[in-house]
């Protein structure tokens, strides 16, 4: 027997739920092991903590809601 697992990588918060959601969603669906892997936004890069915070929230929110 096969086992499939699939993995969508994100560079920013969001983009892999975006890009591949429906994908993603037909796939565990089907019964595929899904996943997403996002990459926080870096210290001391300018970025607004609270709202970096928040999209990383909601990044794994949509991912769980795809099934990934």
């Amino acid at each position: 027997m096969i086992r499939v697992r699939i993995l969508v990588i994100g560079p920013h918060p969001d983009d892999a739920e975006f890009g591949a959601g429906g994908w993603l969603a037909e796939l565990a669906a089907a019964g595929v092991e899904t996943s997403v892997a996002t990459f926080p936004p870096v210290d001391g890069a300018g970025v607004d903590e609270p709202a970096a915070a928040q999209r990383m929230g909601e990044a794994a929110q949509a991912a769980a809601v795809l099934g990934a």
